[in-house]
Order: structure tokens, then sequence, then C-alpha cells
């Protein structure tokens, strides 16, 4: 009885203890709508299909979403408190706003830490804040 009991504590104790391997499970719900670039608030339309967004499939740990002159998508590593944006496809359809779209995703691919606070995600590389984004 001693051993059982022994064994049910440790087994208790060593998963209590153990690290998160991944974020929560619903921290990718939504789309994630881009507000602020390099501490630069961003204009947010009332149309959030032509706002800059991504949205994740966790699934597949691939993400889709729009930068603001064309529909992105690509795929992503996670850790617990890291994140890599590996691969990113994009058409290459002009508009106004492609100096922004370009700074965008050009951040996004560097991005290598995040946080997600509230309805917040804080996308870093390093210790440096690149961009918040906002569940919607």
């Amino acid at each position: 009885m001693k051993i059982i009991c022994v064994a049910l504590f440790s087994l208790v104790f060593l998963f209590s203890c153990s690290p998160k391997l991944s974020p929560d499970q619903n921290w990718a719900e939504g789309k994630w709508v881009l507000i602020e670039l390099k501490q630069v608030p961003v204009q947010i339309s009332g149309n959030l299909e032509k706002n800059a967004h991504i949205v994740f499939l966790p699934s597949s740990k691939s993400f889709q979403g729009f930068g603001g002159c064309n529909d992105i998508n690509g795929t992503y590593t996670i850790g617990t408190s890291s994140i890599k944006f590996i691969s990113l496809a994009s058409r290459l359809v002009g508009c106004p706003d492609v100096p922004f779209e370009t700074t965008f995703l050009s951040l996004l691919m560097n991005v290598n830490k995040y946080s997600v606070e509230g309805n917040v995600l804080l996308l870093k590389k390093g210790n440096t804040l690149e961009m918040k984004l906002e569940r919607k």
C-alpha cells in the first residue's frame, strides 16, 4: 500500500511541476488584428477583413491572414514563450499600403517570442516589442 501511495504521489508531483510545452488551448482562437507596429498605433478600419491580421490554425501549425494589401499564409513553430514564423507566402498585388505590408511581414518573420495578455498578443524579437495584435 505504501508503494502505491508513494508512486501516486510521485506522479502527481511530476505532472504538477512539469513545464508547459505549449500555450493554453484557446490562445489561437479568433482573428488577431494588428493594432501596433514598432510602438506606433495602426489605424483600424470598420471592415475587419481589410485590417492586417493573422488567424492561427493550431492543428496544422499554420496561419493565414491579410497583410494590408495581400492575403498571407504560412507555418509556425511555438513553445511556452517562443514563436517562429517559418514560411510566409503572399500574392503580390500592388496597393498604396505596400510599404506598410512589407514592414509588417518583415517584422513578423523576425519575431521569436510571444506573450498573451488578455486579448492582446505581443510579438517580440528578443526583448524588443515588434507588434501588438488584438483578438477580434
